[in-house]
């Protein structure tokens, strides 16, 4: 079976379990189109994406992989989420080359508008958040993702839409751009969680 589609991409691979070193043949998607492939969306809203389990003896265990969304009809369509416990360079290095590699996929499909504000990053702890179809949370993040018209840079974009999958893990449901500054008025740890995402090299 050729674990690839027109948009969503698999890489094949077989690695041994940690528990009975068996050989797991799995697929390791990393490039995911929302719309396409629902039942993908479904384990990436679980978290169990990129689990495999051994055959032999049951044991799950979770494939550190970058994953790169294609959401039609969403703001922003593109999310990336890297790796865990990656440097930003390695970020950087995994972003280009899945969104490299859907542009090739996608042909004259690809629109250049997708990244006209840079691409969105999440942590893969804030996915299930996002994902979850919560409409204040997508507002929220169109919102921090829309900031450019106020002369943001990309990196603060980014750190803010953290911030919104943050409060929205909180159970914080942001709206606007006048929500977003509210909560940041009134909760230091907030401030303080940006003024920490902005510092990252």
């Amino acid at each position: 079976m050729n674990p690839e589609s027109h948009r969503s991409h698999a890489e094949a691979v077989t690695l041994p379990c940690r528990v009975c070193a068996a050989a797991i043949d799995c697929e390791i998607w990393i490039i995911v189109d929302t719309d396409e492939r629902p039942d993908l969306l479904a384990r990436a809203q679980a978290g169990t994406l990129h689990e495999m389990i051994c055959p032999r003896c049951g044991e799950a265990a979770v494939v550190n992989a970058p994953l790169l969304l294609v959401r039609p009809g969403a703001e922003p369509v593109l999310l990336f989420s890297p790796a865990r416990g990656g440097t930003p360079a390695t970020d950087e290095e995994q972003a280009v080359a899945l969104t490299g590699m859907l542009r090739q996929n996608l042909g004259d499909d690809w629109r250049d508008d997708w990244l006209a504000r840079g691409l969105t990053g999440v942590p893969r702890e804030s996915l299930p958040v996002l994902l979850a179809g919560d409409p204040a949370t997508a507002a929220g993040l169109a919102a921090a993702h829309a900031a450019d018209d106020d002369g943001l840079t990309p990196d603060l974009r980014q750190a803010l839409g953290e911030v919104v999958l943050a409060l929205a893990a909180e159970g914080v449901r942001i709206q606007s751009a006048d929500d977003l500054r509210r909560e940041l008025e009134t909760r230091p740890e907030m401030r303080a969680r940006l003024a920490a995402l902005l510092r990252r090299d």
